[in-house]
């Protein structure tokens, strides 16, 4: 009796486990651009990161990936913004830069203000990290 009652507690142990590894979400990646913010430029970085935004919001684009937003950070003298996004592999992070190069180059709208966006940072100074999420 007791190895009938431990073989079905084992077997139900298993089912609970391999079902529970199915009903992960897969993992993810969140890429963070980090870009240093140009000297006494922080006020007019705000208003032209809400008027793209404000832009991007009425004209979406259909790209891999969730835009999560973004945060500014103070590092010693140096003033940084970051943007974060979400994706499921590097291919498709890939996939969502290449969509927004093509974006900017068939929206003239769209390019100038993100060009007036870019303008506030320290030119070269933006970089990619990428994390991957914890299940």
């Amino acid at each position: 009796m007791f190895r009938v009652m431990l073989s079905l507690v084992l077997v139900v142990g298993v089912a609970g486990v391999s079902s529970a590894q199915e009903m992960q979400e897969p993992s993810a990646w969140v890429a963070v651009e980090t870009c240093a913010i140009k000297p006494m430029e922080g006020a007019a970085l705000r208003t032209s990161l809400r008027e793209y935004i404000d832009y991007a919001v009425a004209h979406p684009l259909d790209l891999p990936g969730r835009v999560y937003g973004g945060f500014r950070q103070r590092v010693t003298d140096t003033a940084n913004y970051g943007f974060v996004l979400e994706v499921e592999s590097i291919a498709d992070w890939e996939a969502n830069r290449r969509g927004l190069r093509e974006a900017l180059r068939n929206d003239e709208q769209r390019r100038t203000l993100f060009q007036a966006l870019r303008s506030h940072f320290v030119p070269q100074s933006c970089e990619w990290t990428f994390h991957q999420r914890w299940p």
